[in-house]
Formats: structure tokens, C-alpha cells, sequence
């Protein structure tokens, strides 16, 4: 569970556009028509089959029936709220988080930051000023995470209300509670806070007339069920048998850097580049760890416990391909990319992405390679782990568990329940689509020259 937070198919598409991240008074939609209003309203956490459920007609569905249906949004990966906002809003001029989470090693400084209540705040993420309404303060964040649900539908209330009395042309709303609310309660536990933001929209659709229109989102996705089992006991223990000593600053080539923090299913290593490919190896060999990657000479590689395998990009006028090779085995990841695509040739990105979108694995090469790239403290080996695990902090994991018992809810790794948010419009215009990249949702809709579009 994140403390702090409690991060082409083509797209429903809904118009967002300002010369500047929003945020700042005086912000102008770029090519709105007059009268029209812009609401875009990003609930954390909440996951695609939840939305796709919840919108279905019948017993205890036909929520947001004035809305398309919700689009799969592929999360990156790691698929926490930090690298997910930061790959989402990064078509809107926004700097990469300096992290995976709020805590993280920085290259630059040499030793670990963040993570504390206070110092949580005192590290600049740049998605957390970009919304006009986002809860902030280390206070407010316990009060709401004793009662995520109740606390939920009032922030967005209170959300709604800003938005009308602001009288701006675009108004943007990030929600955090139903991120806390879906790991202590899982999947139906956000019901409620959807039920009364139907509610709340349809009220609201009314007062504003035919010239609001509203986009709804999530960054990433929920996965879970039974109790999750905590893998940093056994990746501390085979760091240890391997001979790598664990610091909070790489002043050797055989120390190694872990960054526990919340409870996710994603973890992240910093050593030094020689160490790099055989830490890889063995934190990918821990029971309860799917899978590992580090960058290799000229791609990525990736190490599972049933297989291992290299792949690259090749970038050129006609648009991105990739080439994946297998060095041993043949089962998760490599089972997927081996029915997708031909082992050693070069496949068009959007091939890859379409025959892989609604696998165990959605979209895995962009997303693997996009681990190291979307922060600015990219590590040495990013791991995914298995389903039924997770990965944090003791002290974390001690305090949900006195709290609301065992975690069995939660977010991060490659696959496709952690992974897959949602996105949907109530512009009548907006397209079918059959899933969305994390990253294409302004481009796709960016009509040149404008700022930041969202349609």
C-alpha cells in the first residue's frame, strides 16, 4: 500500500489544451469553442475490469451511461501512480519523476531519498502539481487513509464544487483515495465512490448543460485477492548469498542499493553497471520475483525464472520495430512474446502491441524498456514479481496488517490486472478503441500546434 498516496490502438478521447501544465491561475484552453467546459477527473487505481463491470447494463451496473465505454489504459511498469502520471502527462511538458516511488536512490547525490511522511513532500514530483484539485499535506493524507471511502466521495464532492465555482474552461482532478480504498478493500471496495461520482457527474452534467465534457481515468490497474506474501525477506537473503553487501550508498562495486517503501508488486536495485546483468539473474531466481530486466549492450535483458531472453529496438522513418531473441527456457513472458511474434525478427511496434494488449503481458517490450527511461533516477535491475507477492517495507506491511489485517490488494508488476487502468469520455464524437498506451493519450489527439489535448 503507497504511503503518501494513501502512480494503439487508438482512444475514447476527450479535448484538454493549455500552453503551460495546468495548474496555474489564468490557464486558457487552446481551440475550445466558446461556452465549452473541460472536466478531466483521474481516479488512482481504479482498474479497467472494475470500470468495464460497473458500466455493464443490469444488476448493479449502467453506471455512466452517458459516457462511452471505457477504454483499457496500459500502464507503464513498474505500474505505481509516479511512473504511470509522469509517462501519462508527459505529452504535457512535464519532467520525469525523479523515482519510482517516494523513496528512491539518487545517482546524482550518491544515497537514497525520500519516503518519509515530511520528506515525502519535500521531493519535487511534478505530476503532483499539475492538477487543480490533488489532496496534499502529510496530515490530510492519515485522516483520509483511516477512511479512504467516505473520505473518497467527499474529496471529489468538494472536487466537483471547485470546478463549478472556478469558472475555468478546464479544470483537472487527481483522487488518491481510491487507490488507498482498493488496496485495503480490493476491487468492489471503490463501488460506493463510483456510484456517487455517477451521481455527483449526472447532477453536475445537468447544472453545466450540453457544453461539458467530462474525461474519466485511471493510471494503472488492482491485482490480488489472497494474502500477499512479502519477497524482500528472500531477496535481502539472496543479495547476501551472493556476496553483494546492502547500503544505502554504492561506495563498492559489490554494494547494492533496495528502496522498500510502500507495499507494490515491483521492486528496484541499483548497483554498480559491472554488477548489473548477475544481480538481474539473481534476484530473478527468488521465489515469489516473475521477473527481472537490465539494460543490456544495445537492448534489454530480461531473466526469469523459466527463461531468459534479450531485445532491442530499431527506430527509423517508418516508426519503431523490435527483435527479441530467447537464451534458455521458453515459459511466462517468453510464452507470450513467442505466440505475438517470431523469435529474431523485427516486428512493427504496433504489431507488438496489438497482439499482445490483452495477454498476461500488455504491451511488455515498450513497457520494460520504458522503466529505465521514464525517471530520472532510472535503476540497475527492475523486477516484477509473481502473482500472490509483493514487495515493501517491514515496518509498512507490520502497520496494514495491525490496521486492516493482511494486504491481498495491490499494484506494480508487469501484468495485465496490476496494469490495466481505464479510460472514457462523454464526448459523443469519441471513437471506439481497443486499448490505449500509457503515453498515447495526448498525442493521439494533438492537433498541431495546440498545447496539451486529451479529446
Amino acid at each position: 500500500m503507497k504511503r503518501g498516496l494513501g502512480r494503439r490502438l487508438g482512444a475514447a478521447c476527450l479535448l484538454l489544451a493549455a500552453a503551460a501544465p495546468p495548474g496555474p491561475p489564468g490557464r486558457e484552453r487552446v481551440g475550445a469553442e466558446p461556452g465549452t467546459r473541460t472536466l478531466v477527473i483521474l481516479l488512482d487505481a481504479v482498474p479497467y475490469a472494475t470500470m468495464a463491470r460497473l458500466t455493464q447494463p443490469g444488476d448493479g451496473g449502467g453506471l455512466f451511461a452517458d459516457f462511452g465505454p471505457p477504454v483499457p489504459l496500459i500502464s507503464t511498469f513498474p505500474s505505481s501512480t509516479s511512473m504511470a502520471l509522469a509517462g501519462i502527462l508527459g505529452a504535457a511538458g512535464l519532467e520525469l519523476s525523479p523515482g519510482y516511488e517516494a523513496r528512491f536512490f539518487d545517482w546524482q547525490l550518491g544515497r537514497r531519498r525520500g519516503g518519509g511522511p515530511v520528506s515525502y513532500f519535500r521531493v519535487t514530483f511534478p505530476w503532483r502539481e499539475y492538477f487543480d484539485w490533488n489532496r496534499k499535506g502529510p496530515l490530510r493524507n492519515a485522516l483520509h487513509a483511516a477512511r479512504p471511502v467516505r473520505a473518497g466521495i467527499r474529496e471529489l464532492a468538494g472536487a466537483l464544487a471547485a470546478f463549478e465555482a472556478s469558472g475555468r474552461e478546464t479544470f483537472t482532478i487527481y483522487v488518491a483515495d481510491t487507490d488507498t480504498a482498493a488496496h485495503l478493500f480490493g476491487p468492489t471496495g471503490l463501488d460506493p465512490i463510483l456510484r456517487q461520482l455517477d451521481a455527483d457527474l449526472r447532477g453536475l452534467r445537468r447544472r453545466q448543460g450540453a457544453g461539458l465534457s467530462v474525461v474519466l481515468l485511471s493510471d494503472h490497474g488492482l491485482a490480488g485477492g489472497g494474502r500477499l506474501r512479502n519477497v524482500l525477506p528472500d531477496v535481502l537473503r539472496a543479495v547476501a548469498a551472493h556476496g553483494w553487501r546492502r547500503r544505502d550508498r554504492l561506495a563498492d562495486e559489490r554494494d547494492v542499493v533496495l528502496t522498500p517503501y510502500g507495499l507494490v508488486s515491483s521492486f528496484e536495485a541499483y548497483a554498480a553497471p559491472s554488477q548489473a546483468a548477475a544481480l538481474s539473474r539473481a534476484l530473478a531466481g527468488v521465489e515469489g520475483v516473475d521477473l527481472c530486466v537490465t539494460r543490456d549492450e544495445g537492448g534489454w535483458s530480461v531473466e526469469g525464472g523459466d527463461f531468459a531472453l534479450t531485445f532491442e529496438r530499431r527506430t527509423g522513418a517508418a516508426g519503431d520495430a523490435w527483435r527479441w531473441s530467447l537464451r534458455e527456457g521458453g515459459g511466462g513472458l517468453a510464452a507470450v512474446l513467442g505466440k505475438a511474434a517470431p523469435a529474431a525478427g523485427w516486428v512493427p511496434d504496433s504489431e507488438l502491441l496489438a497482439a499482445t494488449a490483452a495477454t498476461e503481458y500488455p504491451d511488455p517490450l515498450y513497457r520494460l524498456a520504458a522503466a529505465f527511461a521514464g525517471v530520472k533516477n532510472p535503476a540497475s535491475v527492475v523486477c516484477s514479481t509473481a502473482e500472490g507477492f509483493m514487495y515493501g517495507a517491514r515496518g509498512t506491511e507490520r502497520a496494514a496488517r495491525w490496521t486492516k489485517g493482511a494486504l491481498r490488494w495491490t499494484h506494480g508488476a508487469l501484468r495485465g490486472d496490476a496494469s490495466l487502468g481505464f479510460l472514457m469520455t462523454s464526448s459523443p464524437s469519441a471513437p471506439a478503441a481497443a486499448a490505449l498506451r500509457f503515453d498515447a493519450a495526448l498525442p493521439l489527439t494533438m492537433p498541431a500546434g495546440s498545447g496539451i489535448t486529451l479529446r
